[in-house]
C-alpha cells in the first residue's frame, strides 16, 4: 500500500490516480470485498421524482423513484463519474467526471423532463467537483488543475475564474445566499465569484491527507468538511469537522475508521448526513442522531430527498439504499 506520508510532494498526483481512476481505494484497504464498480455519487432531483447514480466504470443512470425503475443510462469508456448534482429548481442534472480518453465526450448537463442533452462541456473533463448556484441559474465545474468554470443552466459559458489549485479540488460548494465558492483539497479555499478572487485559504491543520468533501450549512454561517485520513497506515484518523465562516474549527468528529466521502445537509439545515464506513446523521451542533453500519462496504454518495424524510446513499460495491433518518432500509438495489 502506498504510504502518503513519504510521498508528500506527489500527493495530488497519486490521489488523482487512486481516487479518480480506479475508484477502489477503500476496497484495497478493507481486504474484504471483491472488485466491483463503486457507486461514487448519488443525488435526488429537486422534486424527488428522479435519482441519479454515477459509478467508477463510467455508468451514469437515472431512476424514477416511484418504483425505482432505471429510465436512462449512459456508459463512458475510461471514465469515473465522480460527482453529480441536480439543479435546485429545474429538472437538470450536472455531472462531473474523470476521463482519460484522448477525445472525451461526457454529458455534463442533462434535462430529464425533455430527455435532452444540453451540452458536453469538455473543459470540465478531469474535474471532480460541481455545484449549482442557489437560484439554479448557474453551475460551477472544477476542471483540469483545479480550474473553476461557470456556465448557465443551459450550458452557455460564463467565465473561468482566475483562481486555480495545482492539485485540483476534490469538492466545491456554492454559498446558500452569496456568490462565494467553498473549495477543498489539502487546504480549504474561499473564492469570491463576483470579484474573481481568493478571499481566504484555511489550513486544515492536518498533514498529507485530502479533504474529500465540503458543505455549507443552509444558513451560510458555517460549513462542514470530511477528510481521508490514514489511521490504518499509522497516521491521523479520518475526521468530520465543523468550521465557522472565518475558518475557525468548531468541532472535530471521529466516528469512522475510514474516509468521509460525502456530506449533505437536509434542506432545512437541521440534520447532516455523512457517508463513511457508516451512515451518520448529525444535528447542526455535531451531535449524533444515528449511526448505521450496513456491511463492510464503505459509503461514497449521500443525499437527502427534498422532503427531508429519506436519505439516498451508495457504496463501494454498487449498492444503492434508501433509508429513513434512523438508518432503517426502505429500499436497496444494485446499480
Amino acid at each position: 500500500m502506498l504510504n502518503y506520508i513519504n510521498i508528500y510532494t506527489a500527493f495530488s498526483f497519486f490521489i488523482l490516480l487512486l481516487f479518480g481512476t480506479n475508484g477502489n481505494r477503500s476496497t484495497a484497504r478493507t481486504n474484504k470485498q471483491t472488485k466491483t464498480s463503486t457507486a461514487w455519487t448519488a443525488s435526488w432531483s429537486y422534486d424527488d421524482k428522479f435519482a441519479a447514480i454515477g459509478n467508477s466504470d463510467g455508468e451514469l443512470a437515472i431512476y424514477e423513484t416511484t418504483n425505482w425503475r432505471k429510465i436512462r443510462s449512459w456508459n463512458f469508456k475510461g471514465t469515473t463519474v465522480s460527482r453529480i448534482e441536480w439543479n435546485p429548481k429545474y429538472p437538470i442534472l450536472a455531472i462531473a467526471a474523470f476521463s482519460h480518453e484522448e477525445k472525451p465526450s461526457i454529458i455534463q448537463l442533462y434535462d430529464v423532463d425533455k430527455n435532452r442533452i444540453i451540452s458536453n462541456l469538455t473543459d470540465t473533463i478531469l474535474g471532480r467537483g460541481v455545484s449549482w448556484s442557489p437560484t439554479g441559474e448557474e453551475v460551477a465545474f472544477v476542471g483540469k488543475r483545479g480550474r473553476i468554470s461557470l456556465f448557465t443552466k443551459r450550458g452557455q459559458f460564463r467565465k473561468t475564474l482566475s483562481f486555480s489549485n495545482q492539485g485540483s479540488l476534490f469538492d466545491i460548494d456554492w454559498h446558500p445566499t452569496k456568490n462565494l465558492l467553498l473549495g477543498v483539497e489539502e487546504d480549504i479555499f474561499l473564492i469570491d465569484i463576483d470579484s474573481d478572487s481568493l478571499l481566504a485559504r484555511y489550513d486544515d491543520g492536518s498533514k498529507n491527507k485530502g479533504i474529500l468533501c465540503c458543505s455549507w450549512h443552509p444558513s451560510g454561517n458555517f460549513f462542514v468538511t470530511g477528510d481521508y485520513g490514514h489511521e490504518n497506515e499509522g497516521s491521523e484518523p479520518s475526521y468530520l469537522k465543523y468550521w465557522d465562516k472565518e475558518g475557525n474549527l468548531l468541532k472535530r468528529i471521529k466516528e469512522s475508521k475510514f474516509e468521509y466521502r460525502n456530506v449533505k445537509w437536509r434542506k432545512d439545515g437541521t440534520y447532516l448526513a455523512a457517508a463513511a464506513d457508516v451512515l451518520l446523521v448529525l444535528n447542526k451542533k455535531g451531535e449524533i442522531i444515528s449511526k448505521t453500519k450496513f456491511d463492510d462496504n464503505n459509503l461514497w454518495g449521500v443525499e437527502w430527498n427534498n422532503k427531508g424524510d429519506k436519505i439516498l446513499s451508495s457504496d463501494q460495491a454498487g449498492h444503492i439504499r434508501v433509508t429513513d433518518i434512523k438508518g432503517a432500509i426502505l429500499k436497496v438495489f444494485t446499480q
